[in-house]
């Protein structure tokens, strides 16, 4: 099969389309036939080895252990490993499969759902880690309530945008932090107030209401405040959809490149 790939840590340009052997499902694993795959700031993170710490943890301190790059993934079934008893060849699935920037892509059956059928594989490519780090965020982590308020930093980012339209079906009230030019984007999802950052400094601590604020950093664009975040009990875990969780980590913003900042 083709893959995306690269054997150094190293900018986008180390990356090169090769042919490979295609993955043999294991144990609770489901081999996908990949239709569309997603891009997002951790595939830059984990191409490029940055911030070093991500090396130590586990991706490999002088090379990457997993070659394929991509995480991201909507595709349909082609077949499953033992003990897999939710999928079936044939099945529409999106979700998270580490290597998913190739033809075919082996995921845990655990970190995929059925595909939505109002929703294109581009589409669903696009949802499951931003996606899954918002709704973590607020309803898991932040516990968010009807009537409460929440402020998104970063609102126009990946996980921003899905944070501001989460947080409206949870009945909180929305402020939006983002720059001028994406100020009638972060309104269009559903925010109540947006705040450009780049003329008003929304960390002086005036807005905040204390046990009934909550705080959700979309972005890296702009500065993390601890006057608007309460602290609230943690979950490991998130449910993205039936099926899909995605295991908290933590995500090193501060060192992307200005092209990716929101």
């Amino acid at each position: 099969m083709k893959a995306v790939l690269h054997d150094v840590y190293g900018p986008p340009e180390v990356l090169r389309v090769e042919e490979t052997d295609q993955p043999v499902p294991g144990e609770g694993e489901v081999l996908v036939r990949v239709h569309a795959a997603g891009v997002d700031p951790g595939v830059w993170h984990l191409t490029a080895g940055l911030p070093y710490l991500i090396r130590a943890v586990g991706f490999g301190l002088r090379a990457p252990k997993q070659r394929i790059r991509g995480l991201d993934v909507s595709g349909r079934v082609e077949t499953v490993g033992p003990g897999v008893t939710r999928f079936r060849p044939g099945d529409e699935v999106y979700g998270i499969a580490d290597g998913s920037f190739a033809e075919y892509a082996c995921a845990k059956a655990d970190m995929l759902a059925h595909r939505p059928a109002n929703l294109s594989h581009a589409q669903s490519a696009a949802v499951p880690i931003s996606g899954a780090t918002a709704l973590q965020a607020l309803r898991d982590a932040g516990r968010l309530k009807p009537g409460q308020s929440v402020l998104v930093i970063g609102a126009a980012g990946g996980v921003g945008t899905f944070a501001v339209q989460i947080a409206k079906a949870l009945g909180a009230h929305v402020t939006a932090v983002c720059s001028t030019g994406k100020a009638d984007l972060v309104r269009s999802l559903g925010a109540d107030e947006v705040i450009d950052y780049t003329r008003t400094d929304f960390t002086d601590g005036s807005r905040c209401t204390g046990s009934s604020t909550r705080r959700a950093t979309g972005s890296s664009s702009t500065p993390a405040t601890r006057a608007t975040c309460t602290p609230a009990p943690t979950s490991p875990t998130a449910a993205a959809a039936p099926g899909l969780r995605l295991a908290a980590r933590p995500d090193p913003l501060r060192h992307r490149p200005p092209e990716l900042r929101a």
